[in-house]
């Protein structure tokens, strides 16, 4: 069946943000750190947080209010962090995020290429779990004109990707049949995954090198590469 709509995951795929991330990890931490006045623990606690995020994002929990506190759990048991801290602390790192990610150089030229040629656009991207960031996020982008729809997994959908779920509504949303939508991801493991579950097609974007690329249907070395095929 014909391919007529193409939707996106956002981090990784469309934005860079993963240097942003990094940086809005390293500013709370070091904000953490002197809440506890543990100045001499600052390496200790950059590394145990860059394994939390690590372990919080293959287990899918992507609300930034749990890491701070488990990394103040793990750290110094008796440090109890106050709520309103936490929601400071959460929404500062997101302000960083969105501040200093960017659009990869292909996303803007390839999303309009596509828009051009008829194609229906969607999002489907997780939530950052704190509800409205991930659209708050979306709006500050320039592509997001080119979009006829969006869907935040685990805002407009119970549960997050890889769940079919999210892929399911975007394409409702679409007023497509799911056979006639292809997903562009950079993770196996949540963005083709859900996409071939909910039965469409998957395009692997080849932002991570230690990607297994076998179960995509597509691989791209760049966003541009889908204006080849499509």
């Amino acid at each position: 069946m014909k391919i007529r709509g193409v939707l996106f995951d956002v981090d990784s795929t469309l934005v860079d943000s993963r240097l942003a991330m990094d940086l809005a990890l390293e500013t709370i931490v070091r904000e953490l750190v002197d809440f506890a006045g543990r100045t001499e623990d600052l390496e200790k606690a950059l590394w145990k947080s860059r394994q939390i995020d690590l372990e919080m994002h293959a287990n899918l929990q992507y609300d930034r209010k749990m890491w701070w506190r488990r990394i103040c759990d793990e750290l110094w048991p008796g440090v109890t962090l106050p709520g309103d801290l936490v929601e400071n602390l959460t929404l500062e790192y997101w302000r960083i995020v969105c501040e200093k990610s960017t659009l990869f150089p292909d996303s803007l030229e390839t999303t309009r290429s596509l828009k051009n040629r008829g194609y229906r656009l969607g999002i489907v991207t997780d939530t950052d779990g704190t509800p409205s960031v991930k659209r708050w996020r979306l709006e500050k982008l320039e592509i997001k004109k080119w979009f006829d729809i969006v869907v935040i997994a685990g805002e407009d959908t119970p549960a997050v990707k890889p769940d079919p779920g999210p892929f399911l509504l975007a394409a409702a949303k679409l007023k497509l049949k799911p056979e006639e939508c292809l997903m562009v991801g950079d993770k196996i493991a949540t963005d083709v995954r859900g996409a071939k579950a909910a039965g469409m097609l998957a395009a692997l974007v080849r932002r991570r090198e230690s990607e297994n690329c076998a179960e995509a249907d597509f691989v791209l070395e760049c966003l541009g590469d889908l204006l080849r095929f499509l």
